[in-house]
């Protein structure tokens, strides 16, 4: 997502001059797809038009992290690629499918982003080859029906199996495709990868809601970033304030409204309620953090936030302090880097043994090298010996065929062998 490929973060709070804070999405998305695998489920069928049951299928978050060869480099010989976001759903005894979310802020290119969600996707599909299963018509008839393993095909061929992917657009810029493609020709034939593109700032929280995209409604919030920053830096005192209070107010009092109903109707567990709430509490704590809202909201000095915002906002935020939610969402990074770093090491791991690998290579065919050589020289000497012995053979022949003629014409003078 853009959110960890773009701007460098203003540590320091309010952003500075050219310099725009980023969201930490990443965070707030592996928060969310913690969630219950039936909320999941919900947005998985909403999103990519499937009808799986949520009471009955299984799904779980997978390591969306790549180790590829860096081919563009003379230094390193393998890099980390990392997707935002891949679900592996399984239905049943029917095979696993996986889906890929990518989250963007920013528009980085129709090119570099198909180019970047193919790479991704097979990177995937070949981490699932390596398992394989099934042959011939089954594996097909599994593809057709949508719930195929990587597996072989019915000519023998090898047959990768990519995930089903989706981009999903938090801010509006006129840029944005319906569509990411990419095509890829080979020996005259052409073939278009499409990823299609979910905008956010498309859909109300309400509609939102009716689709069962619960686990959207809180990028409602998020997708306000870019104008709250933009008011923030062209704006000074009581316009600014009451200019970015608005905006919040507008964005969060139908979001709060769809999360009321969602909450009355039972439509999801409370622990997913709950969790969806959190996210934006912390996208609502991160305004308040970055652009000094403690300050620019208030009357007064050291008021927070008054009775303007709807009241189960403030009760939640009093219920769930926004440092708690913080430090649970630091605590899951922390885990996320130590994993990281073991990553880390691995590759370099793998690195050295390929290093040391390599070198006894060399060795081994140096050392091949040097004895094939040794071998010839000594094929060489035992072949020229050998011709010697026969030149010398040749002519004890001849001297021996000499004497002869010379005893023969002793005896049988004029006698002549020509």
């Amino acid at each position: 997502m853009s959110g960890k490929k773009g701007a460098p973060e203003n540590k320091g709070g309010a952003p500075g001059r050219g310099r725009r804070h980023s969201i930490s999405l990443d965070e707030i998305m592996r928060y969310l797809f913690s969630a219950s695998p039936r909320l999941q489920i919900f947005t998985i069928n909403a999103l990519f038009g499937e009808r799986i049951p949520p009471d009955s299928a299984s799904a779980i978050k997978l390591n969306a992290d790549f180790i590829v060869e860096d081919r563009d480099s003379l230094l390193e010989r393998f890099v980390k690629i990392e997707a935002d976001l891949i679900c592996e759903v399984r239905r049943g005894e029917s095979s696993a499918e996986d889906y890929h979310f990518e989250f963007q802020t920013e528009y980085i290119g129709c090119g570099p982003m198909a180019e970047r969600l193919f790479q991704y996707d097979f990177s995937r599909a070949i981490e699932r080859g390596n398992a394989g299963a099934g042959h011939g018509s089954e594996a097909l008839k599994a593809l057709e029906m949508g719930n195929a393993s990587n597996s072989r095909a019915e000519d023998g061929s090898h047959l990768l199996i990519m995930p089903r992917t989706i981009v999903i657009h938090i801010e509006k810029h006129s840029k944005i495709p319906s569509s990411y493609e990419l095509s890829i020709f080979k020996d005259g034939f052409r073939s278009l990868y499409s990823y299609p593109v979910f905008k956010i700032w498309s859909h109300t929280a309400e509609e939102l809601r009716e689709k069962e995209l619960y686990m959207l409604i809180p990028l409602k919030l998020a997708e306000i970033h870019g104008e709250i920053d933009s008011i923030y830096r062209r704006k000074d005192g009581k316009s600014k304030r009451e200019d970015i209070r608005n905006l919040i107010l507008t964005t969060l009092t139908p979001v709060e409204r769809e999360l009321g109903i969602i909450h009355e109707g039972r439509l999801i567990s409370r622990a997913d309620y709950d969790r969806i709430y959190g996210a934006i509490v912390y996208l609502f704590g991160y305004y308040i953090d970055v652009y000094k809202l403690d300050i620019l909201l208030g009357e007064e000095e050291g008021v927070l936030m008054d009775d303007s915002y709807p009241q189960s906002i403030l009760e939640f935020i009093k219920a769930n302090d926004t440092a708690v939610l913080k430090e649970r969402i630091e605590a899951a990074e922390k885990k996320w880097n130590e994993a990281e770093a073991k990553m880390e090491q691995k590759i370099k791991e793998a690195g050295a043994k390929l290093e040391q690998e390599r070198k006894e290579a060399e060795a081994r065919l140096e050392q091949e090298r040097k004895e094939a050589k040794a071998r010839l020289e000594q094929e060489r000497k035992e072949t020229e010996a050998r011709l010697e012995q026969e030149r010398k053979e040749r002519e004890k022949l001849q001297l021996r065929f000499e004497k002869l003629k010379d005893a023969i014409s002793t005896i049988v003078p004029g006698f002549s062998f020509d």
